[in-house]
């Protein structure tokens, strides 16, 4: 059969192709789908077209000139595996000896025999008739000569024989003989010794019924008789695993059985030894007994063997994960939490949990973590199932949890929160009519600036000494002293900065970090501007 598993079509059908055994009968084939799903297709087994014709009665006789033979020859037709062939056209005709023959067309009966309605021997010379049947010819001869002696003996085509199944044939023939070893007619009686293991019909037809062996004796109505032992002993043919298709979950088990068969499906006696084996052991594992371990994600083909014969069954091996959940770390729970996060290089814990196909948490679940836009957050003092999160960027990502093919996420936000204003420089000093420049820039929590900040308002708390422009924060010196500037954006106060006006500045050009100055009362232009 192949292929022995297969995956159904658009339309749910699927299909196999079966190649029938080599013996009449009839053949079966079961599908298996899911779990405990079966359906048997049958077919029955017909014999092949004739590839052997064997003589089973009629030949080397003897009778007088212008007589026929006491025994009508008969020829039994079998295919390529030794099946008898029924329906078959045979030819009976004279090759030699100018006799004749009657019911020379004949066809093979159910046991594949055909037998001749009479050949009459010519007046001298050898005798011989063939018959044939398509390609397939056999010869028969006779010898002409007085009426032929009373049965001497009786002797059967064979004394030994063995049926590996049961419910096989065996065709015996018996031929009775004058005290001249020349074949005479005979009439026979047939019977089994032990019945209980092998029966034999009217015609010497045996039939095997039972592990042993018997005799099977004919008799001539002359008192002779020929023995021959039949012995039968079931053979595997085939090795059946059950079932034929099966899924299991990820670190799962399930023991599959097998059986063995002889060639026409009866079971063998006992309990015959199985050796177990997976073609891909690190997916799924089978020991001794036939117990199947689910080890990794794909398909597995389990294969008992005994007696040389093999039987596979198909495996499946699936994730119980049906659904994973990705949260903030809550007291070893995930939670959704949609707080964005206020600060850079403010962390976030997540935790994930794997949910089976009962939507019960499942335990010893490993995950990979990742961040969807490492710019945005980078994960660090990651765990199989935790992970934390650190802001480096606004801007939106999810953090997602993955394991045996299942994924979950959880989104992600960062964006600034102002939480201070500093304004630089610190301190500076300037002529009564000099002027130096002030810069704000806003902060969130942990210090880091917020890009695109505007709306700065800059104040002087003694304005009588020196003045700001509130808009670019220009500070102009009115009069000798000390003056104080902040910077306000909406509720938040900055840091207060010192402006010395007078005292001394220096008469030459001189650069700081972010200034240039000239002269002694001259601006200080800040560069940055």
């Amino acid at each position: 059969m192949s292929p022995a598993s297969s995956i159904t079509d658009s339309t749910g059908a699927v299909q196999t192709a079966l190649t029938l055994g080599p013996l009449v009968g009839l053949n079966s084939v079961q599908a298996a789908a899911g779990t405990g799903i079966t359906v048997t297709f049958t077919a029955n087994g017909a014999a092949g077209a004739p590839a052997a014709i064997v003589k089973v009665a009629g030949d080397a006789q003897t009778a007088a000139s212008g007589t026929a033979v006491a025994v009508k020859p008969a020829v039994r037709l079998t295919d390529a595996h030794g099946n008898a062939v029924p329906g078959a056209s045979v030819m009976f005709a004279v090759a030699a000896g100018g006799g004749s023959v009657t019911g020379a067309s004949v066809t093979s009966d159910g046991t594949g025999r055909a037998t001749v309605g009479g050949w009459t021997l010519g007046t001298s010379g050898a005798q011989s008739l063939t018959a044939t049947s398509g390609s397939l010819t056999t010869t028969f001869t006779a010898t002409i000569g007085g009426p032929a002696a009373a049965v001497g003996s009786t002797v059967l085509n064979t004394h030994a024989d063995t049926l590996t199944a049961l419910g096989d044939t065996y065709q015996l023939t018996a031929q009775a003989r004058d005290s001249l070893n020349r074949a005479v007619a005979g009439a026979f009686t047939w019977v089994s010794r032990t019945p209980a293991h092998a029966t034999v019909s009217a015609g010497g037809l045996v039939t095997a019924v039972a592990n042993g062996s018997t005799w099977v004796v004919a008799t001539d109505t002359s008192g002779t008789r020929d023995s021959a032992q039949v012995v039968v002993q079931q053979r595997v043919a085939t090795v059946l695993v059950s079932p034929a298709a099966r899924s299991i979950y990820l670190t799962r088990n399930f023991t599959f059985t097998a059986q063995a068969v002889d060639g026409r499906g009866h079971p063998l006696p006992g309990a015959p030894t199985f050796t177990w084996a997976s073609n891909a052991p690190a997916t799924a594992s089978v020991d001794s007994t036939g117990l199947v371990t689910g080890l990794g994600l794909g398909p597995v083909q389990i294969s008992a063997t005994t007696g040389g014969i093999t039987g596979v069954a198909a495996i499946s091996v699936l994730t119980p994960i049906t659904r994973i959940v990705v949260g903030r770390d809550s007291v070893g729970l995930p939670v959704t939490d949609t707080t964005a996060l206020a600060a850079l290089g403010r962390t976030r814990k997540f935790r994930a949990l794997a949910y089976d196909t009962a939507s019960a948490p499942m335990t010893g679940v490993t995950f990979a973590w990742t961040s969807t836009n490492g710019s945005v957050a980078v994960l660090d003092s990651v765990t199989g199932v935790t992970a934390r999160a650190t802001a480096a960027a606004n801007g939106l990502t999810a953090i997602t949890a993955t394991a045996q093919g299942v994924s979950g996420s959880a989104g992600l936000s960062v964006s600034q929160v102002q939480a201070s204003i500093v304004v630089t420089p610190a301190a500076d000093t300037i002529a009564v009519g000099g002027s130096t420049r002030f810069t704000a820039r806003a902060l969130d929590s942990n210090t880091h600036a917020l890009a695109g900040a505007a709306g700065f308002r800059f104040h002087s708390l003694q304005p009588g000494t020196a003045s700001v422009d509130s808009v670019t924060g220009v500070v102009i010196g009115v009069a000798n002293g000390t003056a104080f500037i902040t910077a306000t954006l909406g509720a938040l106060t900055s840091n207060q900065v010192q402006v010395v006006v007078g005292g001394t500045v220096p008469a030459t050009l001189s650069f700081g970090r972010d200034t240039l100055s000239v002269g002694r009362g001259s601006m200080a232009v800040d560069l940055n501007a």
